[in-house]
Protein backbone atom coordinates (compact mmCIF):
# COMPACT_ATOMS: atom_id res chain seq x y z
CA UNK A 1 0.00 0.00 0.00
CA UNK A 2 2.98 2.35 0.96
CA UNK A 3 4.72 1.48 -2.39
CA UNK A 4 1.23 2.58 -4.28
CA UNK A 5 0.75 5.73 -2.52
CA UNK A 6 4.02 6.58 -3.41
CA UNK A 7 4.24 5.68 -7.08
CA UNK A 8 0.41 7.00 -7.61
CA UNK A 9 0.03 9.87 -6.00
CA UNK A 10 -2.07 11.65 -8.80
CA UNK A 11 -4.07 9.96 -11.36
CA UNK A 12 -3.83 11.81 -14.88
CA UNK A 13 -6.23 10.16 -16.52
CA UNK A 14 -8.09 13.60 -17.21
CA UNK A 15 -5.04 15.33 -19.34
CA UNK A 16 -5.29 13.28 -21.85
CA UNK A 17 -8.31 14.90 -23.79
CA UNK A 18 -6.43 18.29 -23.29
CA UNK A 19 -3.30 17.12 -24.54
CA UNK A 20 -5.02 15.82 -27.28
CA UNK A 21 -6.99 19.45 -28.05
CA UNK A 22 -3.18 21.04 -27.21
CA UNK A 23 -1.81 18.29 -30.01
CA UNK A 24 -4.61 18.93 -32.41
CA UNK A 25 -4.09 22.63 -31.99
CA UNK A 26 -0.69 22.80 -32.67
CA UNK A 27 -0.87 21.15 -35.88
CA UNK A 28 -3.40 23.15 -37.41
CA UNK A 29 -1.10 26.27 -36.43
CA UNK A 30 1.90 24.73 -37.88
CA UNK A 31 3.48 24.17 -34.68
CA UNK A 32 4.74 20.75 -35.35
CA UNK A 33 7.74 21.28 -32.78
CA UNK A 34 4.95 22.09 -30.11
CA UNK A 35 2.91 18.72 -31.02
CA UNK A 36 5.90 16.64 -31.01
CA UNK A 37 6.10 17.42 -27.27
CA UNK A 38 2.57 16.95 -26.56
CA UNK A 39 2.67 13.91 -27.96
CA UNK A 40 5.98 12.35 -26.31
CA UNK A 41 4.48 13.89 -23.21
CA UNK A 42 1.15 12.11 -23.33
CA UNK A 43 3.04 8.83 -23.88
CA UNK A 44 4.82 9.49 -20.40
CA UNK A 45 1.99 9.91 -19.08
CA UNK A 46 0.30 7.03 -20.33
CA UNK A 47 2.87 4.58 -19.81
CA UNK A 48 4.57 5.70 -16.92
CA UNK A 49 2.07 7.08 -14.40
CA UNK A 50 -1.32 5.71 -15.57
CA UNK A 51 -1.21 2.24 -16.11
CA UNK A 52 -2.32 -0.26 -13.52
CA UNK A 53 0.81 -2.09 -13.08
CA UNK A 54 3.84 -0.60 -10.82
CA UNK A 55 6.46 -3.08 -12.34
CA UNK A 56 7.52 -2.31 -15.98
CA UNK A 57 10.79 -3.01 -17.88
CA UNK A 58 13.90 -1.63 -17.99
CA UNK A 59 13.35 -1.25 -21.89
CA UNK A 60 10.41 0.49 -21.43
CA UNK A 61 11.66 2.34 -18.75
CA UNK A 62 14.91 3.73 -20.59
CA UNK A 63 12.02 4.43 -23.50
CA UNK A 64 10.35 7.17 -21.22
CA UNK A 65 13.73 8.28 -20.07
CA UNK A 66 14.48 9.06 -23.51
CA UNK A 67 10.89 10.43 -23.76
CA UNK A 68 11.41 13.00 -21.28
CA UNK A 69 14.95 13.83 -22.85
CA UNK A 70 13.56 14.57 -26.21
CA UNK A 71 11.12 17.05 -24.39
CA UNK A 72 13.83 18.59 -22.15
CA UNK A 73 15.84 19.06 -25.33
CA UNK A 74 13.66 21.20 -27.07
CA UNK A 75 15.35 24.47 -24.93
CA UNK A 76 18.84 22.74 -25.02
CA UNK A 77 19.12 23.26 -29.00
CA UNK A 78 21.36 20.44 -28.71
CA UNK A 79 23.58 21.04 -26.07
CA UNK A 80 23.68 17.68 -24.29
CA UNK A 81 23.74 14.06 -25.87
CA UNK A 82 22.22 11.27 -23.84
CA UNK A 83 23.86 7.97 -24.85
CA UNK A 84 22.16 4.63 -23.71
CA UNK A 85 25.14 2.03 -22.87
CA UNK A 86 22.77 -0.98 -21.83
CA UNK A 87 23.04 -4.65 -23.30
CA UNK A 88 20.03 -4.70 -24.71
CA UNK A 89 19.79 -8.22 -23.16
CA UNK A 90 18.73 -6.82 -20.10
CA UNK A 91 15.60 -4.92 -21.69
CA UNK A 92 13.18 -7.61 -20.46
CA UNK A 93 14.61 -7.59 -16.76
CA UNK A 94 11.99 -5.73 -14.03
CA UNK A 95 12.14 -2.57 -12.27
CA UNK A 96 9.52 -0.43 -10.75
CA UNK A 97 7.77 2.34 -12.68
CA UNK A 98 9.08 6.01 -12.92
CA UNK A 99 12.79 4.45 -11.49
CA UNK A 100 15.14 5.78 -14.04
CA UNK A 101 13.54 8.85 -15.45
CA UNK A 102 13.85 10.80 -11.81
CA UNK A 103 17.70 10.21 -11.83
CA UNK A 104 18.00 11.33 -15.68
CA UNK A 105 16.16 14.12 -14.24
CA UNK A 106 18.14 15.37 -11.64
CA UNK A 107 20.89 14.54 -13.57
CA UNK A 108 19.95 17.29 -16.02
CA UNK A 109 18.70 19.88 -14.46
CA UNK A 110 21.01 20.04 -10.85
CA UNK A 111 24.41 18.33 -13.21
CA UNK A 112 24.50 19.59 -16.72
CA UNK A 113 22.35 23.06 -16.87
CA UNK A 114 24.90 23.78 -14.33
CA UNK A 115 27.92 23.99 -16.55
CA UNK A 116 28.60 25.82 -19.32
CA UNK A 117 28.81 24.40 -22.82
CA UNK A 118 27.59 20.86 -23.98
CA UNK A 119 27.26 17.83 -21.62
CA UNK A 120 26.50 14.26 -21.77
CA UNK A 121 24.81 11.59 -19.59
CA UNK A 122 25.20 7.91 -20.34
CA UNK A 123 23.15 5.24 -19.08
CA UNK A 124 24.85 2.00 -18.30
CA UNK A 125 23.56 -1.44 -16.42
CA UNK A 126 24.50 -4.88 -15.51
CA UNK A 127 23.16 -8.01 -13.44
CA UNK A 128 25.81 -9.56 -11.16
CA UNK A 129 23.81 -12.65 -10.05
CA UNK A 130 20.55 -11.32 -9.45
CA UNK A 131 21.12 -7.74 -8.58
CA UNK A 132 20.54 -5.06 -10.96
CA UNK A 133 22.83 -2.25 -11.24
CA UNK A 134 22.27 0.64 -12.92
CA UNK A 135 24.20 3.83 -13.30
CA UNK A 136 22.80 7.57 -14.51
CA UNK A 137 26.51 9.19 -15.02
CA UNK A 138 26.82 13.32 -16.08
CA UNK A 139 30.29 15.01 -16.53
CA UNK A 140 27.85 18.58 -15.38
CA UNK A 141 28.96 20.47 -12.25
CA UNK A 142 28.89 17.83 -9.28
CA UNK A 143 27.91 18.40 -5.73
CA UNK A 144 30.46 19.18 -2.78
CA UNK A 145 31.40 16.66 -0.23
CA UNK A 146 29.01 18.16 2.40
CA UNK A 147 25.98 18.31 0.33
CA UNK A 148 26.77 14.93 -0.75
CA UNK A 149 26.45 14.34 3.18
CA UNK A 150 23.00 15.67 3.45
CA UNK A 151 21.82 14.31 0.49
CA UNK A 152 22.74 11.01 2.18
CA UNK A 153 21.24 12.02 5.43
CA UNK A 154 17.78 12.28 3.99
CA UNK A 155 17.88 9.30 1.60
CA UNK A 156 18.28 7.54 4.38
CA UNK A 157 15.84 8.93 6.53
CA UNK A 158 13.37 8.37 4.05
CA UNK A 159 11.14 11.34 5.03
CA UNK A 160 8.66 13.79 3.64
CA UNK A 161 11.50 16.46 4.47
CA UNK A 162 13.47 17.46 1.34
CA UNK A 163 15.63 20.21 2.04
CA UNK A 164 19.17 19.78 0.40
CA UNK A 165 17.88 16.63 -1.27
CA UNK A 166 18.89 17.61 -4.77
CA UNK A 167 21.83 16.65 -6.86
CA UNK A 168 22.74 20.50 -7.02
CA UNK A 169 25.33 23.11 -5.93
CA UNK A 170 22.66 24.86 -4.75
CA UNK A 171 20.54 24.27 -1.20
CA UNK A 172 16.79 24.89 -2.85
CA UNK A 173 14.04 22.67 -1.96
CA UNK A 174 12.77 20.54 -5.69
CA UNK A 175 10.58 17.96 -6.61
CA UNK A 176 13.68 16.65 -8.28
CA UNK A 177 14.41 15.78 -4.25
CA UNK A 178 11.49 14.53 -3.49
CA UNK A 179 11.82 12.09 -6.37
CA UNK A 180 15.26 11.25 -5.03
CA UNK A 181 13.86 10.12 -1.69
CA UNK A 182 10.49 8.40 -3.43
CA UNK A 183 12.15 6.36 -5.59
CA UNK A 184 14.96 5.23 -3.09
CA UNK A 185 12.32 4.56 -0.28
CA UNK A 186 10.18 2.72 -2.93
CA UNK A 187 13.08 0.16 -4.04
CA UNK A 188 13.81 -0.29 -0.24
CA UNK A 189 10.09 -1.50 0.38
CA UNK A 190 9.77 -3.74 -2.78
CA UNK A 191 13.84 -5.44 -2.61
CA UNK A 192 15.09 -4.61 1.40
CA UNK A 193 17.82 -2.43 2.84
CA UNK A 194 20.39 -3.41 0.62
CA UNK A 195 18.81 -1.89 -2.09
CA UNK A 196 18.31 1.85 -3.14
CA UNK A 197 20.24 4.55 -4.67
CA UNK A 198 24.44 5.16 -4.09
CA UNK A 199 25.26 8.91 -4.98
CA UNK A 200 28.96 9.41 -6.50
CA UNK A 201 30.37 12.87 -7.26
CA UNK A 202 33.21 14.76 -8.39
CA UNK A 203 32.94 18.33 -7.90
CA UNK A 204 32.92 20.63 -11.29
CA UNK A 205 33.57 16.92 -13.11
CA UNK A 206 30.57 15.15 -12.56
CA UNK A 207 27.98 12.43 -10.69
CA UNK A 208 27.18 9.24 -11.13
CA UNK A 209 23.71 7.78 -9.07
CA UNK A 210 23.55 4.07 -9.20
CA UNK A 211 20.34 2.40 -9.07
CA UNK A 212 20.67 -1.08 -6.98
CA UNK A 213 18.17 -3.86 -6.65
CA UNK A 214 17.30 -7.60 -7.11
CA UNK A 215 15.25 -9.89 -9.20
CA UNK A 216 13.49 -10.76 -6.07
CA UNK A 217 11.25 -8.80 -4.36
CA UNK A 218 10.04 -8.92 -0.70
CA UNK A 219 6.74 -10.56 -0.34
Amino acid sequence: AEVQALQSQINPHFLYNTLSSIRSMAKLQGAEDVAEMVTTLARILREGICAGEDISTIGASLKLAEDYFKIESFRWEGRFTLINNIDPGLYDLPIPKLVIQPIVENALVHGLEQKSGPGTLIIEGELKDKEIILRVIDDGYGISQKTLEHIQERLEQGTSDIEHVTISSSNTTTSSGIALINTHRRLRLLYGKESGLRIFTWPREGTCVEIHYTLERIE
